[in-house]
């Protein structure tokens, strides 16, 4: 396939996957590419060919079978081989007149095209509260240090969700619940020590993010949003040693926070934000960690000065003028 076409419908499918519920997730996740062109198109075929179907019922053209059986063979004949080419006009129209079906196997136009039982129907606001109720049973297990409870009701809160999101994948407010259910399971999911499982995580969010920061950029808490979930997936990148996604992840955030700094200059968080992610790109210790360091010890030193650095970032600070002093 073309690369751009590839990628468009690689892009589709981590889409679908970021909210597809569980028991659809394992038959996407083995698509190939090609696999999934293929899928779309039956899918394409088959919605088209359902319309002209439906179309024909309500204009009334509905045909029985004789009226296509070409050479029907009355019963207890054998079959008589067709006329050759230059005969079949009279062959044709001498031919005996078909049978008239019987009234009793002829379906009534209703039956014949009765409509699929209609499929349930999500109740979102109550799906949505209870969304929140686990979100909230989540955090409060998280802080009480329960790592594998919180992981639970963060997957009870990402599986409502998906229940309202899957089916309406242009609705900002449904992706974000997904993607935040994503990145609370990610986090929890690091705490337990399953890496490759938080990694996905956040990589299913930033999907989703990426696309719908994409079509707003003036919105700075997507913005921030996006710009977290970067981070998380820098930061799982970097533990599992992949310093080439670690890096395109982290500087992909530099860009998004630069972008809404921009239309917010006077929010300060933008600039630890900033200082953060030039730590962690100087921790991938390559030949620009020096200057990374050097970034982020200014950063830090604004907010400093304006009384506005946090504790932690301090301590930071701190480490980062010992190292830039000794080297």
């Amino acid at each position: 396939m073309p690369e751009d076409f590839e990628s468009m419908i690689e892009t589709l499918k981590q889409t679908a996957l970021s909210l597809a519920p569980d028991a659809l997730r394992a038959p996407l996740e083995a698509l190939s590419p090609a696999a999934l062109a293929a899928l779309l198109l039956g899918i394409v075929i088959f919605v088209v060919w359902s319309i002209l179907i439906a179309a024909r019922a309500l204009l009334g053209g509905r045909h029985d079978e004789a009226d296509f059986d070409l050479d029907p063979v009355p019963q207890g004949r054998a079959a008589v081989p067709m006329a050759p080419a230059r005969d079949f006009a009279a062959a044709f129209a001498t031919r005996p007149a078909s049978p008239p079906t019987p009234p009793h196997e002829i379906l009534p136009r209703e039956v014949a095209f009765a409509p699929e039982p209609p499929a349930p129907v999500v109740d979102d606001a109550a799906a949505i509260a209870e969304y929140d109720v686990a979100i909230e049973d989540g955090d409060r297990a998280a802080a009480a240090g329960d790592a594998q409870a919180a992981l639970d009701r963060y997957k009870s809160g990402l599986t409502l969700a998906r229940s309202v999101a899957f089916t309406r994948p242009d609705e900002v407010g449904a992706q974000r619940r997904v993607a935040k259910a994503l990145l609370k399971s990610g986090d929890a999911s690091a705490r337990l020590g399953d890496t490759g499982g938080a990694r996905q995580a956040y990589e299913l969010a930033l999907v989703l993010l990426r696309r719908l920061y994409a079509t707003d950029e003036g919105d700075a808490t997507l913005g921030r949003e996006y710009a977290v979930t970067l981070e998380r997936v820098g930061s799982a990148a970097t533990a599992a040693g992949d310093k080439v996604s670690a890096r395109q992840a982290f500087e992909e955030e530099l860009r998004v926070i630069g972008i809404v700094a921009h239309r917010y200059p006077d929010e300060a968080q933008w600039g630890r934000f900033k200082a953060v992610v030039h730590v962690m790109l100087g921790n991938l210790v390559e030949y620009d960690s020096r200057v990374h360091y050097e970034q982020a010890c200014a950063l830090f030193d604004d907010l400093e000065r304006v009384g506005l650095i946090q504790q932690d970032d301090a301590r930071t600070l701190a480490q980062l003028r010992s190292v830039l002093n000794a080297a």
